[in-house]
């Protein structure tokens, strides 16, 4: 992509169809209507959990449809997600700073 010098750049005389839309970046390579069905679903879940920050539903959700149902399966029944985690520093002062 070519640098664009933005303060100096004139759009007079450029048809407003012509000019270049803002397009959500796409990783997981989603069709159009996966895109909505994600969207809408999010949108669901937010409603019911109105203290969930958008992003954490939306890796929660490409999460449980990117792994398969038995994946997921697989790792309730291990309780993968629920192991203590280790890599945590302990309590204590660390920098001036107090971890309880």
């Amino acid at each position: 992509m070519e640098n664009i010098d933005l303060d100096n750049l004139d759009l007079s005389g450029i048809p407003i169809e012509d000019l270049p839309r803002y397009k959500a970046p796409n990783p997981y390579g989603y069709d159009e209507l996966t895109l909505a069905k994600r969207e809408l679903e999010i949108k669901a879940a937010l409603k019911d959990f109105p203290t969930l920050d958008y992003f954490m539903v939306a890796m929660a959700w490409d999460v449980t449809n990117n792994l398969g149902e038995e994946r997921m399966n697989e790792i309730i029944k291990n309780k993968e997600w629920d192991k203590k985690r280790t890599d945590r520093p302990k309590p204590g002062v660390y920098n001036t700073i107090t971890i309880d």
